[in-house]
């Protein structure tokens, strides 16, 4: 929601921005902690395995400057 509204930058995203940063493992991967159970959803990553595709998204998010 804020990436769309242009508050990233805003110091309440801030502490957000840390803390999924901080989930980040030693090895460059974050990990699934809940996989979502839905009709039609179709989960990418297991969890508690190294989440190839959320890793792909997130490293991809934090590279462009609204982010820093």
């Amino acid at each position: 929601m804020a990436y769309t509204t242009g508050n990233m930058k805003h110091a309440g995203c801030q502490s957000a921005l840390d803390f999924v940063k901080s989930k980040k493992t030693k090895d460059g991967y974050w990990k699934i902690n809940y996989v979502y159970k839905s009709d039609g959803y179709v989960s990418f990553d297991q969890r508690g395995e190294k989440a190839n595709w959320l890793t792909y998204l997130l490293d991809r998010c934090f590279t462009y400057s609204y982010f820093i």
